[in-house]
């Protein structure tokens, strides 16, 4: 299980400012969408309207919107990156730390996606849970590394010395590594039928333009 202590250093800066970053564009959208949007019609929970401002910054925050998202999809591939230089930490092996990772980045986004179909048509105000999943991302990804350290501590300290069974002990592995990294690829499957759903609300006159 040995790693140099440069290569734990550069995914942990890495993986912290992809984290800050991720967490901050929460106030930036915030800020771009304040006063732009106000709540839905009584009746109809797909009618969004919007506030008389002469279209005034309309172009320029759907833009910013789009931004947003390029960069949200770039951070996660790279936290597929950084996800399997941990995992190979607790698997003993990099080829199976990425093809969990692929797995749990494939299905947890697929999920994410199933679990966000039940949320568009109870959310008033999309965008701002879009905002808010970025950030909750984020926050995750600051946490990341002292998470995995706890839990890693704690499985090879505690919990595997415990186990008589070598299936057991494997099945611990491999449970443990894909629950440090589920909820995070569940909230990414989240990103883009959320935005999509709240960009159309938001501009109904330009969806699929």
């Amino acid at each position: 299980m040995y790693v140099s202590v440069r290569r734990v250093f550069v995914v942990r800066v890495i993986l912290t400012r992809i984290g800050v970053a991720r967490f901050l564009s929460l106030f930036v959208i915030a800020e771009y969408l304040r006063g732009s949007i106000v709540p839905p019609c009584l009746g109809d929970p797909l009618v969004v309207t919007m506030k008389s401002h002469e279209g005034a910054g309309t172009p320029a925050r759907l833009a910013w919107m789009w931004v947003f998202f390029v960069m949200s999809g770039l951070s996660g591939l790279i936290y597929q990156s950084i996800w399997s230089q941990y995992l190979g930490l607790l698997l003993g092996s990099a080829a199976y730390a990425q093809s969990l990772v692929l797995i749990i980045f494939m299905g947890g986004m697929a999920l994410g996606a199933w679990l966000s179909t039940r949320l568009v048509t109870r959310v008033t105000n999309l965008l701002r849970l879009y905002g808010m999943i970025e950030g909750a991302i984020g926050l995750i990804g600051i946490a990341f590394h002292a998470l995995f350290l706890l839990v890693s501590g704690w499985l090879y300290d505690s919990w595997l010395p415990s186990l008589a069974s070598p299936d057991g002990i494997t099945l611990s592995r491999w449970a443990v590594a894909a629950a440090l990294i589920l909820p995070q690829t569940i909230l990414l499957g989240m990103t883009f039928p959320i935005m999509s759903a709240g960009l159309m609300r938001w501009l109904p006159d330009r969806a699929g333009v």
